[in-house]
């Protein structure tokens, strides 16, 4: 794991919502905006003994505003600054989450498979995979029968094929592209002490640099139907910004789990 995982992410979650005291007291003010209206519009009104997952879950934030609104929650996350924080959060707030630090492809089968009412995976995290088959065979095992995968991430046709600049937008990428995308780390705008750039190392996993494989809306579709889950649900999104109303931004899915293994399990 890189310095970078383990120290920097620290320092950005402080700079972007301040200590978990203060993001605590930020998070209980109104735990169902926090955790987002389009998420709780999938979620049952009443989240008291649910037991949810957040996988990819970085710093705790969503995991906290769903145990405030009595979800029975665990956050992974390969961070373990990230684990720390949030169990600081979690402890500010006065909830109880716990906090896994792992490959969410290593989570132990004996703990965790089969356990879960609800596997979250939210904004950002789908791109950190070159094979997206192991991650959503890994939801499939992780959700009880009946359970319900809640994913909600950034549309492809923004992030792979158009460019805006205020009201002007663009066809400048490729949609179908299967090339990984070399970036700056999520948080790294949030730390003040990241370089704005590689620059001084050409090797593309220098510390705050990662590559991402952005995929397709067919493609994530495909291997949520790969690992037998049933789709239930596919919104897009537009953008909340005037000039981008006209352009899908974010999509929601969310796929359940049959509650009788009727395709016949090899598990």
């Amino acid at each position: 794991m890189h310095v970078w995982a383990q120290a920097e992410a620290a320092d950005a979650w402080l700079n972007k919502v301040g200590s978990p005291a203060e993001a605590a007291a930020w998070l209980q003010q109104d735990p169902l905006l926090r955790l987002g209206r389009q998420l709780c519009r999938h979620l049952p009104e009443d989240l008291a003994g649910v037991k949810l997952i957040n996988l990819m879950g970085s710093n705790g934030t969503k995991a906290v505003a769903a145990a405030l609104m009595g979800a029975a929650m665990t956050c992974v996350d390969i961070s373990p600054s990230n684990a720390q924080y949030g169990q600081q959060l979690a402890a500010a707030a006065g909830v109880e989450v716990a906090f896994v630090v792992s490959d969410v492809l290593q989570l132990h089968p004996n703990e965790h498979h089969g356990q879960y009412d609800i596997v979250l995976l939210e904004l950002g995290v789908l791109h950190y995979f070159v094979d997206l088959l192991p991650l959503m065979a890994k939801v499939e095992q992780l959700l009880a029968p009946g359970g319900r995968l809640l994913l909600r991430e950034f549309h492809p046709v923004s992030t792979k094929l158009i460019s805006s600049k205020g009201k002007k937008h663009k066809v400048a990428g490729h949609y179908f592209s299967q090339d990984l995308v070399d970036s700056q780390v999520a948080y790294s705008k949030y730390n003040t002490n990241s370089s704005s750039s590689s620059s001084s190392s050409s090797d593309s996993t220098a510390a705050g640099r990662v590559r991402l494989r952005q995929w397709t809306l067919g493609e994530v579709v495909s291997s949520v139907a790969a690992a037998r889950l049933v789709l239930q649900v596919l919104e897009e999104e537009p953008g909340v910004k005037l000039a981008d109303a006209g352009l899908p931004k974010l999509f929601t899915l969310v796929a359940q789990k049959p509650a009788g293994d009727l395709l016949g399990s090899s598990r």
